[in-house]
């Protein structure tokens, strides 16, 4: 499967403009009476060579052509597709991570899986988990006096905050 690349040149022959096609029928969908400029393997060469810090979009779907990217790129994509601030909620967004997720599925082979959470959810939900163990735990039960009892209550804090690590991450 190709992509498929056309530029647009303005009179002195500079490129100005680049547009992107996924496929040769989206290509062919486009109108464009004119050959591509150039057509690329899937994965492949792209111009200039260089990675981008974004992906490029196929101007008649819209589909992720699958162009190489920087480091800042990767970034950019895992971000949108976790949607970490649930700002990208609508049906084209939904849409356009999936298909970003299908296209660079390395970026996500080592993800950080834990669910993102303010530090005031975070200690919010450590308060709670706290009163809660401090009532089943026979180490704040049974303890005989006040200053057992705080160390027990600093350890079972200290064993939660722990186990909340692996599971939220805070922004």
């Amino acid at each position: 499967m190709g992509t498929y690349l056309r530029t647009e040149t303005d009179s002195r022959g500079d490129a100005v403009d680049y547009s992107w096609y996924c496929s040769e029928v989206c290509y062919s969908d486009s109108l464009r009476k004119e050959p591509p400029t150039e057509t690329f393997e899937r994965g492949g060469r792209y111009p200039c060579g260089a990675e981008s810090d974004s992906p490029d979009y196929c101007a008649t779907c819209g589909a992720p052509v699958g162009n190489p990217l920087t480091d800042e790129g990767e970034r950019y994509v895992r971000e949108y597709v976790l949607d970490v601030d649930g700002a990208y909620r609508d049906a084209e967004s939904v849409t356009r991570r999936t298909a970003l997720k299908a296209e660079y599925p390395w970026i996500f082979e080592a993800q950080d899986t834990r669910r993102v959470i303010t530090e005031s959810e975070f200690e919010r939900i450590a308060d709670n988990r706290v009163m809660i163990q401090l009532s089943r735990d026979p180490r704040y039960r049974n303890a005989e006096n006040a200053e057992d009892q705080a160390q027990a209550e600093s350890d079972i804090e200290a064993e939660i905050v722990a186990s909340m690590e692996n599971e939220f991450k805070v922004r």
